[in-house]
């Protein structure tokens, strides 16, 4: 045995699978060698250590050997068990201290994933009620007006304007008027009863809304009209 072992530590392997796993890739035994004279190893311990180094590479479950000549060692890292099987290790016992610290934190975490997601279900509950409840203020701000107006005899284009004005609060905007004349368009009316040539003159019997949003124009009802 040579007599500077302190220079690879304890334990020779643990220095080859750091520089393996330091380097990402396949390395050959001599890049292997370079590496640990890199880190202060002498190369006379080097070489005397390698061959049983390398015996245990390729008998290690988480190194890959690749190639013939020269071989090449490839670092795996292992795949963490499943909150399920940390479980039962944890349960089995006789872990090391630092893989029973790792297999409880696995295990805390898959516990905390249904409070944080029922967490996130319940916010995001509370977004869409209270939009429905912005929603709902709205219309109801909108019919509140209506009636005070009707009880004040206002005027139909007046009631007509009031609304609009008040829609447009919301990035609403009317499609044509009622009782207006224009020329048929597939795209832009819904005619009443049977089909309708495109530039027939029409009457617009009710009009429709766009939603102008930031992400685009939404057409929420088209005008409906007639020959």
């Amino acid at each position: 045995m040579y007599s500077a072992g302190v220079s690879l530590g304890p334990d020779p392997l643990a220095r080859v699978l750091g520089v393996l796993c330091d380097a990402g890739r396949a390395c050959s035994a001599a890049e292997i060698k370079q590496a640990l004279q890199r880190t202060g190893a002498r190369r006379a311990d080097v070489d005397a250590e390698w061959p049983r180094v390398q015996k245990r590479l390729r008998h290690h479950p988480y190194v890959v050997v690749e190639g013939t000549r020269p071989l090449t060692y490839r670092y795996v890292p292992p795949k963490p068990p499943s909150p399920i099987e940390a479980f039962d290790a944890l349960l089995a016992g006789g872990l090391p201290a630092d893989v029973r610290a790792t297999y409880v934190d696995l295990v805390r975490d898959a516990l905390r994933r249904p409070i944080a997601a029922a967490a996130l279900d319940a916010e995001e509950a509370g977004r869409r009620r209270q939009a429905k409840i912005d929603s709902l203020r709205a219309l109801a701000e909108l019919a509140i007006e209506v009636e005070e107006l009707v009880a004040n005899e206002a005027s139909g284009r007046t009631l007509v304007q009031r609304v609009r004005s008040r829609l447009k609060r919301s990035a609403l905007e009317p499609i044509d008027r009622a009782g207006e004349e224009t020329t048929y368009d597939r795209q832009r009316h819904k005619p009443i009863g049977g089909t309708i040539a495109d530039g027939a003159p029409v009457v617009v019997v009710r009009p429709g809304y766009v939603w102008k949003s930031d992400e685009g124009d939404v057409v929420l009802s088209r005008p409906v009209v007639e020959e």
